[in-house]
């Protein structure tokens, strides 16, 4: 939903840990009725560390992660000085 959004510019993808390192296409569960937009579907997904999230370039960081391990990853990523946008 943020794809070509005029304030922000999508440079990372996280999922699940058993996710990291395939292209989110075959890691995500995408569940919007339009399909991938092609150039985020070829991204690599990163680990949902402040290192790596940080690393690929980031400063904002939007989460819908469940509630279980929201909590931990998120304090995380703001602690680290991300700034974190969470549903």
């Amino acid at each position: 939903m943020l794809r070509d959004h005029p304030w922000f510019e999508v440079v990372a993808l996280s999922a699940s840990e058993a996710s990291v390192g395939k292209k989110y296409r075959d890691g995500a569960k995408w569940v919007l009725d339009k399909e991938i937009p092609e150039d985020m579907a070829e991204m690599r997904i990163v680990k949902a560390t402040p290192s790596d999230i940080k690393g690929a370039g980031a400063e904002v960081v939007f989460s819908a992660l469940p509630s279980e391990v929201a909590r931990r990853t998120e304090m995380g990523m703001a602690e680290s000085g991300l700034f974190v946008v969470a549903d």
